[in-house]
C-alpha cells in the first residue's frame, strides 16, 4: 500500500489518499467551495452534482427558501473556485435539497417544497433551470415548474429525482394516499415549460430513490432495485435486483450504461453494520432478476457509519460516501471487471474536527470529484456547510 498526502493552503486541512493495488491513482484536492450567502446552519452541500465542467451545490435553507450554487471550470482549471451563478426563487422552501443535472450541464432540476412559516408542509414539485444562451447567471425564477396533476396535501413528490444524460426526460417519485409512484416528464420540442407528468407508473411501496439511463429506470423499493424499461408498448418491469446476503437496499441508486449501484447504509437486522454498496452489471441478454456482481465496503469503518448513503457513478469510477464515514471512497473497475472488495482505490479525507458528515454528499464526473459536508462550520459559519473538489488521474 502506498500513501499520498497532498497539502493545501487552508489551515488544519490535509487530504489523505490511501490506495491499494498496482495502479495507484494520483488524486489531488483542488480547493474548497462555500457559497457567498452561506451563514450559520445553512447546510451548504446537502446535495451536489457534476456535469460538463460544471458543479452544482444545493443549499436548501438559504433565506428559508433554498438556493443552488453553480461553479464552472475556469480556462486555467479548477484552481479558481469562484461561483458563476446562484439559482433561486421566492415561492418555495428547500430548493437544492435534491438536484440533478444533464450531462452537458445545460439543465438543472431541483426539488422544491410548499412551506408555511419556514416549515415544509409535505408536498413538493420540481423546478427546472435552463442555462441561458450567454451562459449561467443568477436566476430568480425557474425556466419551468413541473407538478402533479392533482397534488395531495402530502406527497413528498420530488425528494428523489433524476434527469437523463441528454436532459430530455425527468423522473421523480412520490406518495399519495400511501401509494407510491414514479412520474416522468418529457421535454417538449420547444424546451421545458410548466407541465404535469407525461406518464408514470406505480411502485410497490416506500418513497423511492430513482435513476435514469437511456430506456432504463431503476427504482429502490422494498429493499430491492426494480428495473423498468420504456418502450413503444409503454413501461414494464424487467428485473428485480437484490443483495445476496439479504441486506435491504434502501438509499440512493445510480445507473450509468449497463451498471446499477444501490446503497444499503442501514441493516435493521444488524444495527452495528457499517453499511455497503451493491453493484449490478447488466447481463449480455439484458436485465434479469439477479443478485449483485460486486459488493463494496471499506475496512476500518465504525459501526453505524451508514456507508452507501451517498453514491455517484461515472464510467469505470464509483464514489461512495456515508452519513458518518468522514470520508469519500473511490472504487475503479479493474481490467477484469468489478469485484467484491473492502479496499477502495482511494480514500478521500480532510483532517478537521468538524468532519463527522464529510462524505454525506458525493459526486463524480470524468476525473472531477466533489465531497460535501453540510454540517461543516466553514468560514466561521456554524454548520454552514462546505464541499471540496478533487481531481483523479
Amino acid at each position: 500500500m502506498r500513501i499520498h498526502v497532498v497539502f493545501v493552503a487552508s489551515s488544519f486541512l490535509f487530504v489523505s489518499l490511501l490506495a491499494s493495488g498496482s495502479d495507484t491513482p494520483n488524486v489531488t484536492m483542488l480547493g474548497q467551495l462555500s457559497g457567498t450567502n452561506v451563514g450559520a446552519s445553512s447546510v451548504f452541500g446537502a446535495s451536489a452534482i457534476i456535469g460538463h465542467d460544471t458543479i452544482a451545490i444545493g443549499e436548501p435553507t438559504e433565506g428559508n427558501l433554498g438556493a443552488i450554487y453553480i461553479y464552472e471550470k475556469p480556462a486555467n482549471g479548477w484552481g479558481s473556485m469562484n461561483q458563476t451563478a446562484i439559482l433561486s426563487a421566492s415561492n418555495q422552501c428547500e430548493l437544492g435539497q435534491a438536484i440533478a443535472m444533464s450531462a452537458d450541464a445545460s439543465t438543472v432540476v431541483s426539488f422544491a417544497g410548499g412551506c408555511s412559516g419556514g416549515g415544509f408542509l409535505g408536498y413538493g414539485w420540481l423546478e427546472v433551470f435552463v442555462r441561458p444562451a450567454s451562459g449561467w447567471q443568477n436566476m430568480t425564477q425557474p425556466t419551468a415548474i413541473l407538478t402533479l396533476k392533482s397534488p395531495a396535501s402530502v406527497n413528498d413528490f420530488g425528494e428523489y429525482l433524476s434527469i437523463s444524460a441528454d436532459g430530455q426526460i425527468i423522473a421523480a417519485t412520490g406518495q399519495i394516499a400511501h401509494k407510491s409512484f414514479v412520474s416522468l416528464f418529457v421535454r417538449p420540442a420547444g424546451g421545458w415549460v410548466n407541465a404535469n407528468p407525461n406518464y408514470g407508473f406505480a411502485t410497490p411501496s416506500g418513497l423511492n430513490p430513482v435513476a435514469l439511463s437511456g430506456n432504463n429506470i431503476a427504482v429502490v423499493s422494498n429493499g430491492a432495485v426494480l428495473v423498468f424499461q420504456r418502450g413503444s408498448a409503454g413501461i414494464k418491469q424487467v428485473a428485480t435486483l437484490t443483495a445476496s446476503d439479504g441486506n435491504p437496499l434502501s438509499s440512493r441508486v445510480v445507473i450509468a450504461g449497463g451498471t446499477i449501484v444501490a446503497g444499503a447504509p442501514y441493516d435493521p437486522n444488524d444495527t452495528q453494520a457499517p453499511g455497503a454498496a451493491y453493484l449490478f452489471v447488466e447481463p449480455l441478454g439484458g436485465w434479469m432478476n439477479s443478485t449483485e456482481t460486486a459488493k463494496m465496503t471499506a475496512d476500518g469503518l465504525a459501526a453505524g457509519a451508514w456507508f452507501g448513503y451517498s453514491l455517484s457513478l461515472s464510467a469505470k469510477n464509483l464514489l461512495v460516501g456515508g452519513y458518518y464515514t468522514s470520508a469519500g471512497y473511490l472504487y475503479t473497475e479493474p481490467a477484469t471487471g468489478w469485484l467484491t472488495t473492502s479496499h477502495p482505490t482511494a480514500t478521500l479525507t480532510v483532517s478537521d474536527p468538524d468532519q463527522v458528515n464529510f462524505g454525506r454528499t458525493v459526486a463524480i464526473s470524468g476525473s472531477t470529484m466533489v465531497v460535501g459536508d453540510p454540517s461543516e462550520s466553514a468560514n466561521g459559519n456554524f454548520n454552514g456547510g462546505a464541499a471540496w473538489v478533487f481531481q483523479v488521474q
